[in-house]
């Protein structure tokens, strides 16, 4: 079994996360598993699942951010590409995914 993650703000951290819990959809290829954020960063971001992506899983995904959680006029998406980085079997399933590529829009109000 991995290791557990570092603490949310652990100074070994690339940067910093934010527990933010987003309902998200992931598609790896044909699949397409519900997931929940537990928290969010610029390089990667922690889910909870009934589902399990196995390590190494290419996926991509769209985060919708709250307008109001980012101080913007409306809600901005996140269109994130990534890897499933290590997984959690133990419930509450857990799977951390390494940000590779996102682009950012803001939405119209």
């Amino acid at each position: 079994m991995p290791a557990p993650p570092p603490a949310v703000n652990d100074p070994l951290r690339a940067s910093v996360r934010f527990p933010l819990q987003l309902p998200v959809q992931l598609h790896a290829g044909e699949a397409v598993v519900a997931a929940t954020t537990v928290d969010v960063s610029a390089t990667g971001m922690l889910f909870t699942s009934e589902d399990v992506l196995e390590v190494g899983t290419e996926l991509d995904w769209e985060l919708l951010l709250p307008a109001e959680a980012m101080g913007t006029a409306a809600d901005i998406s996140v269109l994130c590409h990534g890897r499933v980085v290590w997984v959690q079997h133990e419930p509450p399933t857990r799977m951390a995914v390494m940000i590779d590529q996102y682009r950012m829009k803001e939405n119209a109000p």
